[in-house]
């Protein structure tokens, strides 16, 4: 699914031409993700509908008293988790994630079922590059609430960011990012107790990549057949299933909420 290119009043439109019980996303990702909740859950009384990115959800919410029935808006956090002021107000229709995104939620309520999968040494490789992704991450939130510009739209699949085979960012890659070392406050806020609610949730799933596409090609190199060479969806779809379990946790607590919104 690309960006959805409709106008507000055309979204709005169809809206209240539409019999379905609509909460509305970000974007393709987000949609994927929630999607796969859909189908594990065929019971909830909802659907998704994903509008391109969390401005236009945004900016929907604001035409709200236009649209003739009950609709919800889910959002991510992303950087309002920095600066709570930036956000907008508490309002039942409008849900945001627990974490900085989905991602996160996702992270915090599934992951031992893919923690399980990794070896004593992938788990040290693991917590080492997601010190060192939250360590550079923190000092980016400094310039944030600096007003300062930030680049956090890379990936840590990238070598330019990660040599193949190690697992902390490159210490010129961090010069040339004007990295400063955080006070341990600075990093606490960022790893929330190892549930790093405030990291960028892409992190997350991308450290996971990193040590099982290191793993296969290690495999392959030694001519040993490997069957794991996941794709983010497999991993997402991992931690959905754990999750699902119960509604004690920050994705079941967001079914949850939508639930009692539409009843």
């Amino acid at each position: 699914m690309g960006n959805d290119t409709r106008t507000i009043n055309e979204i709005i439109a169809s809206i209240n031409h539409s019999r379905q019980k609509i909460v509305l996303l970000e974007g393709k990702d987000d949609m994927a993700i929630y999607r796969e909740i859909k189908i594990m859950r065929p019971d909830l009384p909802f659907e998704w509908e994903a509008l391109g990115g969390r401005e236009m959800v945004l900016r929907v919410f604001a035409e709200k008293h236009r649209i003739h029935k009950k609709v919800a808006f889910l959002v991510d956090n992303d950087m309002w988790l920095f600066e709570p002021s930036q956000a907008p107000d508490d309002n039942a229709a409008l849900i945001r994630t627990w974490g900085y995104s989905i991602e996160n939620d996702l992270y915090a309520s599934g992951k031992m079922s893919i923690d399980f999968q990794l070896t004593p040494v992938e788990r040290e490789q693991k917590v080492k590059l997601l010190q060192s992704a939250a360590a550079w991450f923190a000092s980016e939130v400094r310039k944030f609430r600096a007003g300062l510009p930030i680049s956090i739209d890379v990936t840590l699949l990238n070598t330019d960011l990660i040599l193949e085979n190690e697992y902390e960012i490159r210490k010129d890659f961090l010069g040339n990012a004007n990295y400063i070392e955080p006070t341990s406050a600075e990093l606490q806020e960022i790893v929330q107790d190892d549930t790093y609610r405030c990291l960028r949730g892409k992190f997350l799933f991308q450290t996971y990549l990193k040590i099982f596409n290191a793993r296969q090609a290690e495999r392959e190199k030694n001519v040993v057949f490997s069957p794991i060479k996941y794709k983010p969806e497999q991993l997402h779809t991992q931690c959905l299933a754990r999750a699902l379990e119960t509604l004690q946790n920050p994705i079941g607590e967001t079914i949850q909420k939508l639930v009692d919104f539409f009843c």
